[in-house]
């Protein structure tokens, strides 16, 4: 009996991708198989590739490629085949708040492939009122993927408020402390008030200070001209 290999079935799905596109297919080959018997249409692949992009033209090529052109009823065979496997293969629904374009589309179908099954399509809805984020429904069951449930999770799972409290940790392990300012700066005028009393009881002159360090005591400056 005549079926499709599971390589054509996935690649069908690859290059339709969504559900809605997948009706539109389904009406293009039956308008082909009904063209079959008429003695003035083209041939079914040059038809086929006015009708569809490069993607699916090359599934169709592989999935029609040894029929009888003088047989339209090999044709309709393959033809027919595809329509019953295209209409019932399964489905994921995703709601989402924009109109995807095609990029997401199919980096969207690929995560369905990869995390899902080989063989699916995808269809969109759109609500407007969900701020971000996407809820998928499979099977009957509700899958929500909202910014606000990611950030919880991700919360969650990194214990944010340990962090936080943590980074405050190490930020205040790295700032200077005002006591250990106070000491150095303490020591500093002990040894210039020894080392002046000193000076004081040997009868040798100080130590002179330098201009900015007289600026800094408040001491006169003597200019010389």
């Amino acid at each position: 009996m005549l079926s499709l290999e599971d390589n054509q079935k996935n690649s069908l799905c690859t290059a339709i991708r969504t559900s809605r596109y997948s009706r539109k297919v389904v009406t293009l080959l039956r308008d082909m198989s009904d063209n079959l018997y008429k003695t003035d249409s083209e041939n079914i692949m040059t038809s086929m590739s006015h009708s569809v992009d490069d993607d699916l033209y090359n599934v169709f090529n592989d999935v029609l490629s040894g029929i009888d052109e003088t047989r339209p009823m090999d044709a309709e065979e393959r033809l027919r085949l595809v329509i019953d496997y295209i209409q019932y293969v399964e489905e994921v629904s995703f709601v989402i708040p924009i109109h995807p374009n095609r990029e997401f589309v199919k980096r969207l179908h690929e995560w369905c492939v990869e995390n899902i099954r080989n063989d699916i399509l995808i269809d969109f809805s759109v609500n407007r009122l969900m701020e971000s984020g996407v809820l998928m429904i499979y099977k009957g069951k509700y899958f929500e993927y909202s910014l606000e449930n990611l950030l919880d999770e991700y919360f969650i799972e990194h214990d944010m408020d340990k962090m936080v409290m943590e980074n405050l940790s190490q930020k205040k392990d790295t700032e200077p402390k005002p006591e250990e300012n106070v000491k150095e700066v303490t020591e500093e005028k002990v040894e210039e008030v020894v080392e002046e009393a000193e000076s004081i009881e040997s009868g040798e002159p100080a130590k002179e200070a330098k201009p900015d360090e007289q600026i800094e005591s408040g001491e006169p400056v003597e200019v010389q001209g």
